[in-house]
């Protein structure tokens, strides 16, 4: 199918089953051009280049901490962070998952799955790791946008 009868009938179709890696890519980018905003589950090696032309791209390998999923909150997008509306919903998810978390533990009946709380020292580290990776990323991004022209 050419690219554009795939951007013709890409809003008719609700599922796409047997995708080679490259179709994934198309489309998501068939998905993106005609008005929509893309996000892309992936758990391997040949989801890159889809998970890369979707707006919100998640690459899950089984279980993935909290604090690994903050990274996925730095989406690919021209606007900042907190301006992005992709990012306002995963940031409240996040955030939601986030603090359920870190509550889990001193709930009355965390000990019957061992759960234990984690010294406050290693999570005020934690944060300002996700702080730090947070900023840095914002502002190659700004760097990136400026430069490059899509």
């Amino acid at each position: 199918m050419s690219d554009e009868a795939l951007l013709s009938r890409v809003n008719d179709v609700d599922v796409f089953s047997e995708v080679e890696p490259n179709q994934k890519e198309r489309i998501i980018l068939s998905l993106r051009k005609s008005g929509n905003i893309v996000g892309y589950m992936g758990d391997g090696i040949n989801d890159a280049s889809a998970l890369h032309a979707a707006d919100v791209g998640i690459s899950v390998d089984s279980a993935v901490d909290v604090e690994a999923s903050m990274i996925v909150l730095i989406i690919r997008s021209r606007r900042p962070f907190f301006k992005s509306t992709p990012g306002r919903y995963l940031l409240i998810a996040t955030l939601l998952v986030g603090g359920v978390t870190l509550i889990l533990p001193y709930i009355s009946f965390s000990a019957l799955f061992g759960f234990q709380p984690l010294p406050s020292s290693f999570l005020f580290v934690l944060g300002v790791i996700i702080t730090l990776y947070i900023a840095a990323a914002e502002i190659v991004k700004q760097f990136f946008y400026k430069k490059v022209k899509f």
